[in-house]
């Protein structure tokens, strides 16, 4: 996180008395928007969130009666910048195909006796190229993009991951491994295998090249087969065992059991449940150890929260289901022993910008352990309200992030956002980006 502030100095009025005519006098005390100079001429990246903030008064606490950022392109017209307080704002992302951009930011303030600007020049770049991969139910990269909206990678196949000759190109992304099921094409040697993990599978003869590990649990089926003989139909991530299958709506929130089977992974996938309760995939999924769900067939988990053993893996997962259906999550981090784990509230009420704690009041996470730090998600509404990183309501409120924090005001306290990452707030109001939880989210 980037700040870029309004100083008090006392110092800074007798640079301004002898340089502008405007202020005769220093008992005066007139206004200085005194940028801070390090960030002058900076690189940010493109859609870098930067941080306005104004202690509200000069440097012998004369008030400061009007203030105003603006920012324009070099050579541009300037765009005011609505701002209160204290107020995140990313760069604007540069066009498809512009690599660099050099703005101008500058701040203007008033008191009764005059007023002071200053301008700074910072540049935004954009040092990488993005792609974007469109999928199938089974999760198989169809269509690749870049982020001009220019195909630049296709493919079709036949059942069980072979590219149809004619109907597959990626020359303008000749880098693109990652096809049938999501899994990696090994192409060095000329085999063109998947390597699934514990195990190669040949997508010409449809079988693995190695016996399954786990072969002892299927007696009635050939030790080399792929998804019992039903690639349209089943996945088999691991190379092992078909894992079991939950179903997440991500319209409802609605979590299930779409499928049981015996193995050390299950695998959530995203989708829509029809009237009939059958389950559309999308083609998202996200893999999480076995135990973590509990229920039966049909029992929809979202009324009853889930419980992580290894914190990085429920953030991640919370992450997950929480962005892909704009439903905000709320969570406790908690400790037992050595161990660090994350207690996920249930969603079935949450909205895009509501959530339910059920551990706010609690002096600890029920049975599981101490707390930890809190943290709830602003995934933003799918019509692309909301989804950043600042925390609600105020510390003389009632409602809200802040007042909340309140109940429990000597823990951490984390937004995950969709656009400012993590960011963490406190009870007596404020907030700032943060990359204190790095090491489980990219883990």
């Amino acid at each position: 996180m980037i700040r870029i502030y309004l100083v008090p100095s006392t110092l800074a009025i007798f640079f301004l008395v002898f340089t502008s005519v405007a202020f005769a006098e220093a008992r005066t005390y007139p206004p200085t928007a005194n940028l801070a100079s390090p960030y002058n001429g900076d690189t940010f990246y493109d859609g870098e969130t930067f941080y306005l903030f104004d202690y509200g008064s000069t440097g012998n606490g004369s008030p400061i009666t009007q203030r105003r950022w603006r920012m324009r392109p070099i050579g541009g017209s300037w765009t005011n910048i609505s701002w209160s307080s204290s107020d995140f704002y990313s760069f604007p992302n540069l066009a498809p195909g512009q690599r660099r951009q050099t703005y101008e930011l500058q701040l203007t303030v008033w008191n009764s006796y005059g007023s002071d600007s200053e301008t700074i020049q910072v540049t935004v770049v954009r040092d990488y190229e993005s792609f974007y991969y469109l999928k199938d139910h089974l999760g198989t990269v169809r269509t690749t993009i870049n982020d001009q909206g220019n195909v630049v990678g296709y493919d079709d196949y036949y059942p069980f991951g072979l590219t149809m000759p004619g109907r597959s190109s990626n020359s303008a992304n000749p880098n693109d491994n990652y096809k049938f099921t999501g899994h990696e094409l090994d192409d060095e040697a000329g085999l063109d295998i998947y390597h699934m993990n514990a195990r190669a599978m040949d997508p010409v003869l449809g079988r693995f090249m190695q016996i399954d590990p786990l072969s002892d649990q299927f007696p009635g089926w050939s030790t080399y087969s792929y998804t019992f003989n039903n690639p349209l139909r089943f996945t088999d991530p691991t190379g092992m065992a078909p894992i079991d299958d939950y179903g997440f709506d991500v319209k409802t929130g609605q979590l299930t059991l779409l499928r049981e089977t015996d193995d050390d992974f299950d695998v959530i996938y995203t989708g829509e449940f029809s009237n009939d309760g059958s389950f559309e995939k999308n083609g998202e999924s996200i893999e999480i150890s076995k135990g973590t769900l509990q229920g039966e067939f049909f029992d929809d988990i979202s009324k009853s929260g889930l419980v992580f053993q290894d914190l990085s893996e429920g953030l991640q997962a919370m992450k997950f289901l929480s962005f892909n259906s704009h439903t905000e999550f709320n969570a406790w981090a908690y400790t037992s022993g050595t161990e660090e784990g994350l207690a996920v509230s249930p969603w079935e009420r949450n909205s895009w910008n509501l959530s339910h704690d059920y551990y706010l009041r609690q002096s600890r996470v029920g049975y599981l352990g101490d707390k930890q730090f809190k943290i709830h998600t602003h995934p933003g509404s799918l019509d692309g309200r909301g989804g950043r990183g600042f925390p609600s309501g105020d510390p003389s409120g009632r409602s809200g992030d802040i007042p909340a924090a309140s109940l429990n005001p000597q823990l951490p306290h984390y937004i995950l956002s969709k656009y400012d990452g993590v960011t963490r707030y406190y009870h007596y109001g404020g907030a700032h980006r943060t990359n204190a939880l790095d090491r489980f989210l990219n883990k």
